[in-house]
Order: structure tokens, then sequence, then C-alpha cells
């Protein structure tokens, strides 16, 4: 099961603030994955896609418990403080770029991926 979210502006501020995301999004299920882009990219049209048939799909995420938290954050208030915390401190300046949590611990960081690379790093952490 795929469940997708929307990270708010207040989710981003909490970030910025404390270093990662608070723990209702970290704990919202027993693998979460928090995808930050900007809406022109075209990488992110893709995994978009692939998401949303992931989101439909119980064949491909059969006995997986995912929710996602999504920010498309060049069109959240909080753009330019996101942008260099993101940056500055988690040392990424591309887009799309994914945290991976379970059980609330972050286990892995990428970029762009096929929806088969989502799910490894994932299940495979």
């Amino acid at each position: 099961m795929l469940v997708r979210n929307k990270i708010t502006t207040e989710h981003l501020d909490f970030a910025i603030a404390n270093g990662e995301f608070p723990r209702e999004v970290l704990e919202a299920a027993p693998l979460v994955a928090c995808i930050m882009t900007q809406s022109w990219c075209p990488q992110w049209v893709f995994m978009r896609s692939w998401l949303k048939q992931l989101e439909k799909s119980t064949d491909t995420t059969e006995g997986l418990n995912i929710h996602t938290f999504e920010a498309e954050y060049d069109k959240m208030s909080n753009l330019p403080e996101f942008r260099t915390f993101k940056e500055q401190v988690w040392n990424n300046w591309e887009v799309p770029y994914i945290r991976y949590y379970s059980g609330g611990n972050l286990i892995h960081e990428s970029n762009f991926v096929s929806a088969m690379m989502f799910l490894d790093n994932l299940k495979n952490q």
C-alpha cells in the first residue's frame, strides 16, 4: 500500500528549525519517503506518474505500508529559506531529493529514481 501526502509549509519550517521533519511525518507509516522537488522539474513529472500508479497498484506494493510526503517547494512561501537549508544542511542541490525512513529513522537518500529503485531503497535498507 502506498499513500501519498503533502509536505506543508509548517513541516518545512520544522525541518529548517530542527534539522529533520516532525515525528508525525517520519512515523506516519513503517516506511516513509519525503520527496522535495520543484514543479518545473521534468524528472518530477515522470516520478509523479509512477507514484500515481503505485498508489493504485496493490501488486507492486504488496506487504508494504509506505507513505510519501511530497513538496513542490517552489510553490511554497518559505522557498528561499528551505532551498538554503536543503543545500547547506542536507548538502543536496538537485531535485527531486528523496529522504527514506524506516521506523522513523533515516535509512537512505537519493535524487531521481525509477519506481523499482524507489521501492528497493525502502525495502533493502
